[in-house]
This record gives structure tokens, sequence and C-alpha cells, in this order.
């Protein structure tokens, strides 16, 4: 017999009255591990924090070198035409007379060189580097060995190899030690700027074939010497 159209006829397990099922609330709820990924540590947190003071602390400290401290002697302004100016002073010879520097002035020295070294390293100025050796070593300061460090590192990353050759071998000379790593870097600073000065070499010998090649009466043509006839050689 044809059955009736109407509602669809329940299943067996399904009865009346019976509550539909619930939906798992598995894909509602997010584990505990993705959340605290997401989230920042308190210790990252912290370390970052301590980057950006140490980043501003080391900017602040350069441009305060280079605003107070570092400026090129200029001892006459507007000179007139035909007139030179008078030499410069002597400077004080250091003799037995000079005091030795305390160890405190001598490691808050350091310390305050290290922060501009720092700066100087990110902005890659070599001749910061060389004005703060110049500076420390009148003022009959000991440099660290990490202050030599950077000053090399820095001259390394401005690509000036004489600077940083110059560091090297004055650190040496005050009995300080350059670790494997630092000689690494300043070998290879040696062997980019050979090779670079090899291109260069062979790029000025190409132009100037090139050239005499274009200004030769036969061009294109390859000229070979004169080889002597044997007629020519009996005769003589």
């Amino acid at each position: 017999p044809k059955k009736k159209a109407g509602k669809p006829e329940r299943s067996s397990g399904e009865e009346k009255g019976a509550a539909p099922p619930r939906r798992s609330k598995l894909r509602q709820a997010q584990p505990e591990s993705s959340l605290v990924s997401l989230q920042e540590t308190p210790a990252s947190a912290e370390a970052s924090k301590l980057r950006e003071a140490d980043a501003k602390l080391q900017l602040a400290s350069l441009l305060n070198y280079l605003a107070i401290e570092y400026k090129e002697p200029q001892r006459h302004f507007l000179m007139a035409e035909g007139i030179s100016p008078p030499p410069p002073p002597r400077t004080k010879r250091s003799g037995s007379t000079t005091q030795e520097v305390s160890d405190d002035i001598v490691a808050k020295k350091n310390e305050e060189a290290q922060h501009i070294l720092e700066g100087a390293l990110r902005f890659k100025s070599s001749h910061v580097a060389r004005a703060i050796h110049q500076q420390l070593t009148n003022q009959q300061v000991d440099i660290s060995e990490s202050n030599y460090t950077l000053m090399i590192e820095t001259a390394v990353a401005a690509a000036d190899l004489k600077c940083a050759s110059d560091l090297l071998m004055k650190m040496e000379t005050a009995g300080g030690c350059p670790t494997s790593e630092l000689l690494d870097k300043v070998m290879d600073l040696y062997a980019l700027q050979k090779s670079k000065r090899e291109q260069q070499r062979q790029a000025t010998h190409a132009t100037s074939s090139q050239q005499s090649a274009e200004d030769s009466p036969y061009p294109g043509q390859v000229l070979l010497p004169l080889i002597p006839n044997e007629d020519f050689i009996r005769s003589k």
C-alpha cells in the first residue's frame, strides 16, 4: 500500500520527545597551547624592552659624542687673502711627570667608549672608532680588549681595511689577543678588496685593449710581425 505524504517517519533509534543531539564544542574551544603561543611571554617582552633600551643608549651616546666631543679643530675663520694662518700650537709630550689614571676612571672611560662604539658599529662609522682610540690614548687610558674588538669590527663593517689593520696592530702592541673570528673577518675583508682590485684591473685592461683596437688603422685585423724572406737574408 502507498504511504501517505507527510512528515518523514522517525528512525528506530529516535523516540518521541527525545532532544536532538548536541553539536561537539571541540571546534569552538581552542587549545591552551595555541593561545600561549600567540601571546608574548613575560620573559620575551622583558628581553625586547632591554634591547630597545640598549639601542637607545647606544644612539644617545653616539649623538652626544658627535655633537660635543668629536669636533675637527678649526683655529681661524675668514682669513684675508694672501695671509696664511699661523702654525698650530705645540702639543705637550707625555713624559715622566704624567700622573697615572686610576682604575675607576679607566673602567668608566672604557664603559662610555663601549656605548659609543656600539652605536658606531650600527652606523658603520670607522672614523668614530679611530677618533675614540686617539682620544683614549691621549687620556692615557688602557683600552680594553672588548673595545678594541668593537673598533676593529666597526672598521670591517665600514669596509675600511686600513683602519682595521692599524687597530689590529695597535691591539697586539698593547698586549691584546684578538680572537680567531676577528682575524677571519679582517682577512675576509682583505680577500674581498683584493678580488675587487683584480676585477677593476682586468676591466681597465679590457677597456684599454678595446680602445687601442678601435684606434688601429686596420680595425678587426690582427697585425703579425714581419718575417724576413730567405732571399733577403742571403742578399745581406
